[in-house]
């Protein structure tokens, strides 16, 4: 879940209120690239080059589905050691450099949530919201968990179900 919010103090006073466990602060530049052989931007999916304080990470993310009214996607993280030559290996094998985004993030986790409060570029503040599950296990109503839980930390609002990479492209047009 996704939410644009105009202020992220409220919602993490809330989060130290209910013993929420901060993580970590971190700055993430992400390139995403496009395909040769198809567009990532018709069949819903991603590459991603992620570089922040704590390392680099390429994530491929599958085609998002809805089950149960939560969205859902594989995602697959590989470290990688060194962004330019990750950028080079991408681009010699002819994936395209679509566009950038960059944000600060705060990572918290209650339970089996995870939240990101997120301050992106050029877009505004928002949170994003996470039940974390692994691939089969059986999770009652998730979308209603997440909602619920939103509710509890104060986040209202209009669920954005586009990408920050989406939203980037929708405001360079």
């Amino acid at each position: 879940m996704k939410v644009k919010v105009p202020d992220l103090t409220p919602i993490r006073h809330e989060l130290e209120q209910i013993g929420a466990s901060y993580s970590e602060h971190l700055t993430e530049k992400d390139m995403y690239y496009n395909a040769p052989y198809r567009d990532f931007g018709e069949t819903d999916e991603a590459l991603r080059l992620r570089t922040a304080s704590n390392g680099v990470t390429l994530t491929y993310k599958g085609k998002k589905e809805i089950i149960h009214g939560a969205k859902i996607r594989k995602e697959y993280n590989l470290s990688i050691e060194s962004k330019e030559t990750a950028h080079d290996i991408l681009t010699h094998l002819s994936f395209i450099p679509v566009a950038e985004v960059k944000k600060e993030r705060d990572y918290y986790t209650f339970e089996d949530f995870s939240i990101a409060l997120d301050d992106v570029f050029g877009l505004g503040t928002f949170v994003e919201i996470e039940l974390i599950c692994e691939e089969g296990e059986n999770t009652t109503d998730p979308a209603n968990r997440i909602a619920s839980f939103a509710e509890r930390i104060g986040v209202t609002g209009e669920r954005i179900e586009d990408s920050y990479l989406e939203l980037v492209l929708r405001e360079k047009e």
